[in-house]
């Protein structure tokens, strides 16, 4: 009996550990995002094809730029936190999250609003959902809560 309890705890142990390895590093999470960002990251919008570059993210926020195909002098640069509110659209991913900040530079007007959908190519197997999936892991692995006021 006390060895069949052994080989079960050991089994338990080892079924347990396999689950904590597989489970990506936030390190591995912002690289794989980065290098979809890179690799997908542009759209369509009203008037203009664009699309992402100079990708910066890191465990609190991610900040990429978005330029005009064809003319890079018209971009803007946008920094969102990282926080656990993205889903898939239908032209990318889309976060509720406000802008934290936010530099245009000769794009004409701009309506500020609270949702944002990032462009991506769909060009590999449910790209957007798993985009989507390691954002919000990100956000799981972030230590950038910010304190509660008490007023």
């Amino acid at each position: 009996m006390k060895k069949a309890i052994t080989i079960l705890t050991i089994c338990l142990f080892t079924f347990a550990t396999m689950q904590t390895t597989q489970a990506q590093t936030k390190e591995e999470t912002i690289a794989w995002i980065k290098e979809k960002l890179e690799k997908y990251g542009r759209g369509k919008g009203a008037h203009h094809d664009y699309y992402v570059s100079d990708i910066h993210i890191t465990e609190c926020s991610i900040t990429f730029t978005v330029k005009l195909q064809g003319n890079d002098k018209y971009y803007r640069t946008e920094t969102f936190p990282i926080a656990a509110n993205w889903r898939a659209s239908y032209s990318g991913i889309t976060t509720n999250t406000e802008v934290i900040e936010y530099e245009k530079v000769s794009w004409g007007k701009y309506y500020s609003g609270t949702s944002r959908t990032v462009g991506l190519e769909d060009r590999e197997d449910n790209l957007y959902e798993r985009m989507v999936k390691a954002l919000n892991h990100l956000a799981t692995l972030n230590s950038c809560e910010k304190e509660e006021e008490a007023f």
